[in-house]
């Protein structure tokens, strides 16, 4: 008995609690507008470009919009986990009416910014790849791309985002994509198993084993190692190549 009034309690002090955090989010959906004017406000004052603010919440709205789900791109971009700020296009327009109004200059401060996600970049978009919503990962990818820097680790996963969602057409462009990225020395030595797995099923067992190879040259401890050798050999075989590189 007494185990049940606790739990009966502990039930009833979540819900108070979670009204209590839900009115407030009402309530502060009421100022949001408020709320945005005094952060643009003050990033400006602190010497960041105005429009840097609008930018932002259109880049979430225009990755919403590029989802591989139907159900996605009819919602709004949230800005809380309550869903209680939707970021829609008029209120990207007030912050951009707030940017016009405000001094015409500032920093966005982006190269500090890329050199602080550069070493993430690998293991965020990898983490990305599993919520299989490749629209959004690809829409991700060409945004970042737009600078021309990281581009191998950027175009192996555009290539994994096309070889991961197979569509129409996603093989060419995953092995473009492969290609494109082992041009750049950021490239992950996972490019060349990628594209000699490509190979593979082209019927290209030359040029298959020759991705392969790299692949383990620059990929020495890598755990599929006795697996790629058997298939590099059989394709060499194949081919009637020897060790050849690409």
């Amino acid at each position: 008995m007494a185990s049940d009034i606790l739990d009966l309690t502990g039930h009833l002090i979540d819900i108070v609690y979670l009204g209590a955090v839900a009115y407030y989010f009402g309530f502060s959906r009421e100022n949001e507008g408020d709320a945005d004017a005094i952060g643009a406000e003050r990033a400006i004052g602190a010497g960041y470009d105005p429009f840097a603010g609008a930018r932002l919440w259109q880049n979430l709205i225009s990755e919403r919009e590029t989802s591989d789900f139907e159900r996605t791109r009819r919602q709004e971009a949230r800005a809380s986990i309550f869903n209680t700020h939707p970021l829609t296009s008029d209120r990207v327009a007030a912050l951009e009416a707030l940017a016009r109004a405000a001094p015409q200059s500032g920093q966005t401060e982006r190269a500090r910014y890329r050199a602080a996600i550069r070493p993430h970049l690998d293991p965020w978009l990898r983490d990305d790849l599993r919520r299989r919503d490749y629209g959004q990962t690809l829409f991700v990818i060409d945004r970042l791309a737009e600078a021309g820097e990281d581009l191998g680790v950027l175009n192996h996963y555009r290539g994994e985002s096309y070889r991961l969602r197979r569509g129409d057409g996603d093989l060419g462009r995953a092995r473009a994509a492969y290609e494109e990225a082992i041009r750049h020395p950021d490239a992950p030595p996972l490019a060349w198993r990628q594209l000699g797995e490509i190979y593979e099923r082209e019927r290209r067992p030359a040029d298959a084993a020759a991705h392969l190879r790299t692949y383990l040259e620059k990929m020495p401890g890598a755990s599929d190692r006795l697996l790629v050798e058997r298939r590099m050999t059989a394709l060499e075989t194949q081919a009637g190549t020897g060790s050849q590189g690409p």
